[in-house]
């Protein structure tokens, strides 16, 4: 089995890059992965009931790394650490990734300039929206209950997504109510972040033990887009930094090997308000 060979441009200051690929479940992607990640990953991998899981796992620490090496070199990415909330880093190298995946689908963000969070989920059928909307901002539930009901669930999705990469941008997870800020839920693919949780603006990210600035108390010192990944999917980037461009990588085909991503730039610039 071929060794991947993945063509990942560096990422730049002022960019995210959002690289993206659908998984196959079988040894042959699994044996893909294991020589370029650390050994540690490759034991909790180990500790995974399901083949699909470690291999999903495993690909979102080869994506990431591929991406650092080709920013940073291959003798500067070292061992990842975890930081106060759980959230993985590099000690070694001065950038922020975040990594998400859901079914066969695994996307991964990077950014050199600010913390950042991406969330991918596949659309499965909501038997209890209501029950599961309630835990959302009062107004986000309300927005999505005056939907058709075809409508409602691909408004969740987006608003769940959108919601989760806030959070991991934050560091914090599922560790802060939903509830305690609101994103727009509408198709609008940017600046879809409509307030921010007060109770950690104050605070360090938990994203890592290393420094970190207090991350930006208004929306529109962040960037968020929405990532294209299908009809099934829906996927989110949040950046708690202003304008950046968000750089999507999807990379095709059924096995990692020798293959040349798909890419294209997004700028997010805000509006004006007034």
């Amino acid at each position: 089995m071929p060794a991947w060979e993945l063509d990942i441009p560096p990422t730049a200051p002022g960019e995210i890059s959002c690289i993206g690929l659908r998984v196959t479940v079988d040894a042959a992607w699994l044996e893909a992965c294991r020589p370029l990640v650390a050994a540690e990953e490759l034991r909790e991998a180990q500790r995974y009931a399901h083949l699909k899981d470690a291999i999903t796992f495993l690909t979102g620490r080869v994506l990431v790394r591929q991406a650092l090496r080709a920013t940073f070199g291959s003798d500067n990415v070292g061992p990842f650490a975890r930081g106060l909330m759980g959230k993985p880093y590099c000690p070694t190298c001065e950038a922020h990734f975040s990594i998400s995946h859901s079914q066969n689908m695994v996307w991964v963000a990077v950014c050199r300039d600010a913390p950042c969070g991406i969330d991918v989920e596949a659309k499965l059928p909501l038997s209890q929206l209501l029950e599961i909307s309630s835990c959302l901002h009062p107004r986000e539930q309300t927005a999505i209950l005056s939907l058709s009901e075809r409508a409602r669930e691909q408004a969740f999705y987006r608003c769940w997504t959108r919601k989760e990469a806030v959070l991991k941008a934050l560091g914090h997870g599922l560790y802060l109510p939903l509830h305690s800020f609101e994103v727009d839920i509408s198709p609008n693919p940017f600046f879809w972040i409509v307030s921010l949780p007060t109770s950690v603006l104050s605070m360090p990210s938990a994203a890592a033990s290393y420094a970190l600035p207090a991350v930006p108390s208004m929306p529109n010192l962040w960037s968020s887009a929405t990532i294209d990944v299908g009809s099934n999917y829906s996927c989110s980037v949040a950046a708690a930094a202003a304008n950046l461009v968000i750089r999507e990588l999807h990379i095709p085909g059924p096995l990692p090997t020798a293959h040349i991503p798909e890419h294209r730039n997004i700028t997010t610039t805000p509006p004006t308000h007034i």
